[in-house]
């Protein structure tokens, strides 16, 4: 008999079919003892899928089911049928790749501290309101060939300073 884990993703590769249904039949045998240790995997990516809604901090848009505060890098792939991510709150992690067709966008009053470098292929939009501004800040390195577009929308007499930092 076999010992260890046994790993199940299914998904519904089409998008055409929301409602469809995956069975799965499992056979297990309880071993005579039971190692009660809780053991979990190492966390070093979280990759966006999308599939429940635009929710940054909803678990469900995450391919591990876990938030990615605590991974080594965020990946946000090449953009497909699902939902593009918004982050409404603040937000610190380590490093961020944007893949191209990706947009990321950052609500007013939000904020995204990328503690090491970010990769952007993608678009990232910081959105504002006339007192409520958008933040990013990453503190490592730059690259890509994506863009990153602000959003605010400006009172009369009022001025925003936009600037890159190196």
């Amino acid at each position: 008999s076999a010992t260890g884990w046994v790993v199940v993703k299914a998904g519904n590769a089409s998008n055409d079919n929301a409602g469809q249904k995956i069975w799965v039949r499992v056979a297990y045998t309880a071993p005579q003892e039971v190692d009660t240790e809780v053991y979990l995997p190492e966390h070093k990516v979280s990759i966006w899928t999308g599939i429940q809604d635009s929710i940054w901090s909803d678990c469900r848009n995450w391919e591990t089911g876990l938030n990615p505060q605590d991974s080594l890098e965020v990946i946000l792939p090449a953009s497909s049928d699902d939902y593009q991510p918004i982050i409404s709150e603040n937000v610190s992690i380590p490093a961020l790749t944007v893949e191209s067709g990706r947009t990321l966008t950052i609500s007013a009053g939000a904020h995204l501290n990328i503690t090491g470098n970010l990769t952007n292929n993608g678009t990232i939009v910081l959105e504002g309101s006339p007192n409520t501004p958008s933040t990013m800040l990453y503190e490592g390195s730059y690259s890509g060939t994506g863009e990153i577009q602000y959003k605010h929308n400006l009172s009369s007499n009022r001025w925003w300073y936009l600037s890159p930092m190196a």
